[in-house]
């Protein structure tokens, strides 16, 4: 979407952010009443029929993006608003725990601190993406070797060079080069193309009662470990063993 501005009767009020919710299973993009996407404090985005939520007339700086849906978990992302700029991002929704999912879906649901944000990624090296080149600190875009066919946009990921790790989200593909990313926000480490893995994160934020629920594709049939952690101050989280098909409840 290209516009920059929305004419009323009145006045014209100018276009800061267009969101798109997605869904993390197909990549397909959730349309209608299926999502609902807020900011707190602000107006409700524009809705338009091919998927788009459209705010307009925000404030400059950094606005905490909400979605969820009837079949879909609540997820958040942070968007950073510059004047004079027109994001054009996309959230992503995991199924909930109402939706349907194929047999060999993996789940993870249990409680934590309410409204806190979980965050679920393999522990095995065997299930990681890999960087195509050395990327920098404080770069904006990155290249990651993945399978064919995936759509990756919106995503978040995890890094991890040796003992270090940092998460990232991808906003877009570049329009310069195959399988290199724009991110959400600049690299604040250092990572060499060799030794570095890309650990795809599945998200959700738990309830007002610190309930959660984690849906997970592409689990192997044989066990693995995951890593299952959340994003409050104390950063508690812990190691689960999954397998295609199973649910395991968890308290981080």
């Amino acid at each position: 979407m290209d516009k920059l501005g929305v004419c009323t009767s009145r006045h014209v009020r100018t276009v800061s952010l267009v969101v798109s919710a997605v869904d993390d299973f197909t990549d397909r993009v959730i349309t209608g009443s299926n999502a609902r996407v807020w900011i707190e404090g602000a107006k409700p985005p524009i809705r338009k029929a091919e998927g788009w939520h459209v705010f307009v007339d925000l404030p400059a700086g950094e606005h905490t993006v909400y979605a969820e849906g009837g079949f879909y978990n609540r997820n958040a992302c942070i968007c950073k608003i510059e004047p004079g700029s027109c994001p054009n991002i996309k959230i992503r929704l995991t199924p909930g725990r109402n939706a349907p999912l194929a047999s060999d879906t993996a789940c993870i649901e249990g409680t934590c601190a309410p409204h806190a944000r979980i965050f679920v990624r393999a522990d095995d090296r065997a299930l990681s993406y890999k960087l195509l080149a050395d990327a920098r600190r404080g770069e904006s875009r990155i290249g990651i070797y993945h399978p064919d066919g995936i759509d990756i946009e919106g995503k978040l990921f995890c890094i991890c060079s040796g003992e270090e790790e940092e998460f990232v989200r991808v906003y877009r593909a570049s329009p310069e080069g195959r399988s290199e990313y724009l991110l959400a926000a600049p690299l604040t480490q250092d990572h060499a193309k060799i030794g570095t893995l890309i650990y795809p994160l599945s998200e959700s934020c738990a309830d007002e009662r610190g309930t959660f629920f984690v849906p997970l594709k592409n689990v192997p049939a044989r066990e693995t470990a995951f890593l299952c952690r959340r994003d409050t101050p104390d950063g508690g989280g812990c190691t689960i063993t999954l397998s295609a098909g199973s649910r395991v409840k968890a308290e981080i």
